[in-house]
């Protein structure tokens, strides 16, 4: 039974179990395990060089991607539903035949429906706009999080391990910290 174990433990290699905390960054803040770190804590774990050029900028960077995809978005619905609406209308209009007055012939009238269709383009075009920096500057700031979190876990990770291992005389157990 013994040379059972042995042998499925030499194919299974190496166990190692971990005791850091998972370290995460959520809606602009920091998690250790379940408990959320302050400024202070958050500068001794991450190091105040990499709390100032990195963290603070890509969570900036990431809120305000978001708050332009927001409003890009919004922009963008806004003047379309506008503008096709008004288009509408302005395609179906009608003169009456009764009346005497024609504003087709008259060369300083405006259609308001002419108007609300050309602001209602304005807002499309500038929804494009803002979704198209909007868009890349939240992506970007989320994967420079990820990347700090990463980067984090993985120097936490390497603090404190426990291997159980095969070895020519048994099982070995090593703890490294």
């Amino acid at each position: 039974m013994k040379k059972i174990c042995l042998t499925i433990l030499v194919f299974c290699a190496t166990i190692t179990l971990s005791f850091a905390q998972e370290f995460e960054i959520s809606r602009g803040k920091i998690y250790l395990g379940e408990r959320q770190l302050g400024e202070s804590e958050a500068r001794l774990l991450l190091g105040d060089d990499v709390y100032d050029n990195i963290f603070i900028p890509a969570v900036r960077q990431k809120k305000v991607g978001l708050g332009l995809t927001i409003a890009g978005g919004a922009c963008l619905e806004f003047g379309a539903t506008t503008a096709f609406c008004a288009g509408a209308m302005l395609a179906h209009r009608e003169i009456e035949p009764s009346s005497s007055y024609n504003p087709r012939q008259d060369p300083n009238y405006q259609d308001p429906n002419y108007i609300v269709a050309l602001i209602g383009t304005g807002l499309s075009v500038a929804g494009l706009a803002l979704l198209s920096v909007g868009i890349p500057s939240f992506v970007i700031g989320r994967k420079r999080l990820g990347h700090l979190e990463d980067a984090t876990n993985e120097q936490l990770s390497s603090k404190v391990t426990l291997n159980l291992s095969a070895s020519p005389y048994g099982l070995c157990l090593r703890l490294v910290y």
